[in-house]
């Protein structure tokens, strides 16, 4: 059985899913339509307008990166940031269009999330912002300093909680997937936080995104951690993070079909990390 219609373990009679049909093949208009930039719209050619509102659909080929995905925004909100809201979508495909689809499943599940880019804000990532870190082995508090004295300690407090969130998950694909808002008054903020799939496939001590890079063998990192305010707090939000409780939301919302043996992995990571934490003796 091929990995894609594992997905359909987790669908219930009760999930809402939305059919797609097609594409938006336009790929001109999707850069002016939804501030995206060419090379994005052409290489996944996943836009679709459902009831008058843009959406990006994902597909996926398995169920882990699927539920990622969804329990990634849950645990944002846990940090007090803003992330993208998704819906479970489906689309049909034909036995051409996927070399290895299983020849009694067609119907591929995926997460479709409403554009969130505004036209009146410009959008960069950290490198077009200079804050690209290039320090391989420990936090460059620098960064920070500079986040806080050129643009605002609220830039500087998102950053500092979605490094903790994605050192929780252990995300693998921060650095491609985080973007800045710059508004007429150039004022700068983190952009709403998307892409959870590359999660919970490691317990390392360890992490890096665009900007920050840690390693908790690294002595100046735990000194940084232990007394920096920021990190305090959100390490301490970290300790705090309920996964049982967190999943019961996922499966309400979703109306998903979630095995014990499946979400062991779920469990089994809270545990390490939060164990990893103490050990370490960042709080």
């Amino acid at each position: 059985m091929g990995m894609i219609k594992m997905i359909d373990d987790l669908i219930t009679s009760k999930t809402e899913v939305t059919r797609l049909f097609g594409f938006y093949k336009n790929l001109d208009s999707i850069k002016e339509i939804l501030k995206t930039d060419f090379e994005i719209a052409s290489q996944w050619e996943n836009w679709y307008k459902v009831d008058g509102v843009w959406y990006f659909y994902k597909p996926y080929r398995t169920k882990n990166q699927f539920f990622n995905e969804l329990i990634g925004s849950e645990l944002a909100k846990h940090f007090s940031l803003d992330a993208v809201e998704y819906k479970i979508a489906s689309k049909e495909f034909s036995y051409s269009d996927i070399s290895d689809i299983d020849e009694e499943c067609r119907t591929i599940y995926g997460i479709m999330s409403e554009n969130f880019k505004d036209k009146s804000l410009r959008y960069y990532d950290s490198k077009v912002m200079k804050y690209e870190c290039n320090q391989n082995h420990h936090i460059a508090l620098e960064i920070l300093n500079i986040l806080k004295s050129s643009c605002s300690e609220e830039l500087a407090r998102d950053v500092v909680k979605l490094t903790v969130l994605d050192f929780y998950m252990q995300q693998q694909d921060r650095r491609a997937n985080m973007l800045f808002t710059i508004d007429k008054d150039e004022y700068v903020r983190l952009c709403k936080i998307f892409d959870f799939e590359r999660s919970f496939q490691k317990t390392e001590p360890s992490y890096r995104n665009s900007i920050l890079r840690m390693n908790l063998d690294d002595y100046n990192t735990l000194q940084i951690l232990r007394h920096d305010d920021m990190f305090q707090e959100e390490f301490n939000r970290l300790m705090e993070i309920d996964m049982n409780a967190i999943i019961k939301n996922v499966k309400n919302k979703y109306h998903l079909a979630l095995a014990k043996d499946f979400l062991e992995t779920y469990y089994s990571h809270d545990k390490t990390m939060k164990k990893m934490v103490k050990e370490y003796k960042i709080i």
